[in-house]
């Protein structure tokens, strides 16, 4: 196992950057926030029956994260699709916004040429590819995305440029200093989490030498369920780990009557709880009892609660940005190169 504390081989492992991506995630929240202010919406826009977020992967989690953010203030449904077919809902009155960094995803492309036939408002968030020219061609505005990396790496794009056409519709309540306090605290953060920081007092370090040889489980209840998700994701994509998440308080009517068998596989599991100074106060009363039959199953859990004084979405963006240096450190540790997703290119190849 790689010592995350020897730093000067960092190079050799992360041939494509990604530590520098995780860190500019802060900048690139400001910057989109700063450019969604000149991006127009038609004023016809204005007008909604309903929000259909269209979206896989890495684009996908910018829009399970801003219905989430939205779920308290939005007039409106608002509702995350990732397969082919779109809800027989959709028409003149549905916003989609079709999100896809590459502008090249599949499923994406088909149910966004579905909305334009059922003639619903469109929005694009892309770099450019297919996605920019159905756009185009039924009249829709784009905010292109000018960021070269991997999807999920592009999450402050992604997210921010969903969170600006919700705001601008007044579906998501936001104060003026929000995005802003945001990118501090990440960037607070960051010192307490960077590779000169040595494991004693790195909590990304610690998490992800604690989860080297389990089998993460993240649990989030609200607002931090996306965000559990995301750290499932980036755990499977930068750790090349497997992992899974789950949503509170759903998992105490099912999950939890599994916790029996199979013995040897409960033993490596690792259950880590996100809280969140935001929720209902009976999740966390399940979640410690829910930790007491962990204990007596002999699974190793975890409550991690950053406990910001900020708002929700600072909140939201400083756990993720935890995740993602755990994530990081975890392909660190197995020696691997964290961008590459050879098993997903292969299928995208095959499919092609």
């Amino acid at each position: 196992m790689t010592n995350l504390d020897q730093i000067n081989n960092l190079e050799h492992v992360d041939k494509q950057s990604m530590l520098r991506h995780i860190q500019e995630l802060p900048d690139q929240i400001e910057n989109c926030w700063e450019e969604m202010k000149s991006f127009v919406m038609p004023a016809n826009y204005i007008k909604l029956s309903n929000v259909v977020i269209l979206g896989m992967g890495g684009s996908a989690v910018g829009g399970f994260l801003a219905k989430a953010l939205a779920f308290s203030t939005s007039k409106v449904p608002i509702e995350v699709v990732n397969s082919y077919h779109l809800p027989n809902y959709v028409g003149p009155e549905t916003l989609v916004i079709g999100l896809s960094y590459s502008g090249n995803t599949e499923e994406t492309l088909t149910t966004f040429r579905e909305a334009g036939k059922k003639k619903a408002k469109l929005v694009a968030i892309t770099m450019g590819g297919e996605l920019a020219s159905i756009a185009s061609n039924f009249k829709a505005p784009v905010y292109t995305i000018n960021y070269g990396s991997q999807p999920r790496a592009a999450l402050g794009y992604l997210f921010t440029a969903v969170l600006g056409v919700l705001s601008k519709l007044d579906l998501v309540d936001l104060g003026k200093d929000d995005v802003r306090e945001s990118a501090v605290l990440m960037r607070g953060l960051a010192t307490k989490l960077n590779p000169e920081v040595p494991t004693y007092q790195n909590e990304a370090k610690k998490l992800a030498i604690t989860m080297e040889d389990k089998l993460p489980i993240i649990a989030g209840a609200g607002v931090m369920a996306p965000v559990a998700y995301r750290w499932r994701t980036q755990i499977n994509e930068n750790g090349k780990h497997l992992a899974y998440s789950l949503e509170l308080p759903e998992l105490c009517h099912n999950w939890l009557a599994g916790l029996k068998v199979p013995q040897p596989l409960l033993k490596q599991t690792y259950v880590l709880f996100i809280q969140s100074k935001h929720e209902n106060e009976r999740n966390r009363i399940r979640q410690n009892i829910i930790g007491q039959i962990l204990r007596k199953q002999g699974v190793k859990y975890d409550i991690i609660s950053l406990q910001l004084s900020g708002c929700v979405l600072s909140e939201m963006l400083v756990t993720i940005y935890l995740g993602d240096y755990v994530s990081y450190y975890m392909a660190i540790l197995k020696d691997i190169d964290p961008t590459k997703v050879e098993e997903i290119e292969y299928l995208k190849k095959q499919l092609s």
